[in-house]
């Protein structure tokens, strides 16, 4: 009996497998509707792998690995601006000191004002069209300075860069290639589609040369030195791609998960949460046993994980479309509750909408948290994570306090102009499920969305 009572406070906690009273309707209103709009921008950098100032890439040193927390000041920017404690994993390791030639001037033009990169980066180009004394190594250097300097290149720069990268490629070794494309996609620049093709198969080349010579133990001079890509470097090379957009082909993917689920143990909770975004963001999903062996090589990580790759995780579970076991999620669950005050805005939603998608209930406490952590943040908080956010307590068959629900019609009444009708019906197909009457002023400033927007009306929010 004391064992049945705890499974079931466990479950009113943190939240039961199947959700009684799951609305139907909800489905309607998830993917493909307005809450579906959750997507990491690719074009942010992805935490955790970014170079810091301190070093240039260097062999040994892996494009995940970051100063120590002492030269971090035990603190790390989110992509939200929000600080966060850096997990464990993601400290650079001892001896790991580069052995690449330093790109001095690169170094040098770093620290300085903004008025003394404009000439170092015409000499950079100078030498990229004249291809003299750029080597892969120096490529990768140039990519990590222009990161550290925060500097987005001008697009004549960019296609000189890119023209000489591919020359090199065939020479990069795996650290060398994420190196070089990790950096450039924190800079907002855009890629050759061609140097984005010919890089995607310079990591399969090496990935499939490995994958052959461990099968075959071959032992041969020439393909002693092929060796499986450094995981880290894997990962951060698969996310630059995604980040820019490639497409690749299904034989591609398959190779990368086949090849990372060997490696699956050997990243961080980090890393793992950046692995299958990638793969999210490509909408493949991998085999069941690739996503087994990830629950359990993520589940003793959660506890490292900072907040936005909580929610990273979230988000790629929910558009593969894979449900982990029930304890699983549980802790997953425990975790962001314990971060939830130092998570985004967008990592709130993102979680809410994830969970709804999955169709898991979270427990009564833990949405009454998320619901009074949220309520302070309604006033700043974006119409689509407003919508996301709603949807999902709906879907949870959760109703929020009356100040919520105040709070929520003072914000829809201050900028009802900024809702489109879809998330307007969604706002009033909410309420209904609540049992909650809105004022009537509500209801006007509802109904002058629908009179300006009747022409664009789809069906469904009709």
């Amino acid at each position: 009996q004391q064992q049945q009572q705890q499974q079931q406070q466990q479950q009113h906690d943190m939240g039961d497998e199947d959700v009684e009273g799951w609305h139907a309707a909800a489905e309607s209103w998830g993917r493909g509707s307005a809450a579906s709009a959750h997507n990491p921008d690719f074009q942010q950098p992805l935490q955790g792998m970014q170079q810091q100032q301190g070093q240039p890439p260097g062999r040994g040193q892996t494009p995940g690995h970051q100063p120590s927390p002492q030269q971090q000041g035990n603190t790390e920017a989110s992509e939200h601006g929000a600080a966060v404690e850096p997990s464990e994993g993601n400290a650079q390791q001892p001896g790991n000191t580069p052995q690449y030639t330093l790109l001095v001037p690169s170094l040098a033009v770093s620290c300085c004002p903004l008025v003394g990169r404009e000439p170092f980066m015409q000499q950079q180009q100078q030498q990229l069209q004249l291809g003299s004394g750029l080597d892969a190594v120096r490529l990768a250097q140039l990519a990590w300075s222009l990161n550290a300097m925060d500097f987005t290149p001008q697009p004549a720069w960019m296609d000189a860069y890119s023209s000489h990268a591919q020359l090199l490629l065939p020479s990069m070794d795996a650290l060398a290639l994420a190196d070089t494309l990790y950096n450039l996609s924190n800079q907002r620049v855009s890629l050759r589609p061609a140097f984005l093709a010919a890089a995607a198969e310079r990591l399969h080349q090496l990935t499939q040369l490995a994958s052959t010579a461990a099968a075959a133990d071959a032992v041969e001079p020439a393909s002693a030195a092929v060796e499986l890509p450094d995981p880290e470097a894997m990962v951060a090379t698969l996310v630059a791609l995604a980040r820019f957009g490639y497409c690749p082909s299904h034989d591609w993917l398959q190779t990368m998960v086949h090849a990372s689920g060997e490696q699956l143990h050997l990243l961080s909770g980090w890393r793992l949460a950046d692995l299958l975004a990638a793969l999210a963001a490509w909408q493949h999903a991998p085999p069941i046993e690739w996503m087994h062996s990830f629950e359990a090589c993520a589940l003793p990580l959660l506890p490292a994980c900072p907040p936005q790759q909580l929610s990273r995780m979230c988000w790629a579970l929910a558009v593969l479309g894979h449900k982990p076991p029930t304890p699983w999620l549980h802790e997953l669950l425990v975790h962001i509750r314990a971060r939830m005050k130092a998570m985004s805005d967008s990592d709130l939603a993102c979680v809410a909408w994830s969970f709804a998608c999955l169709r898991h209930r979270p427990g009564t406490l833990w949405l009454e948290d998320f619901c009074e952590e949220v309520r302070r943040r309604l006033p700043q908080l974006p119409t689509q994570q407003v919508v996301d956010i709603v949807w999902a307590l709906a879907a949870f068959a959760h109703t929020p306090s009356p100040e919520w629900m105040e709070t929520l019609e003072v914000l829809f009444l201050s900028r009802w102009h900024t809702f489109k009708p879809q998330h307007t019906a969604l706002l009033l197909w909410a309420m209904q499920q609540f049992k909650h009457l809105p004022q009537s002023s509500f209801l006007q400033a509802a109904d002058a969305v629908f009179d300006q927007k009747q022409p664009t009306m789809s069906d469904a929010t009709t």
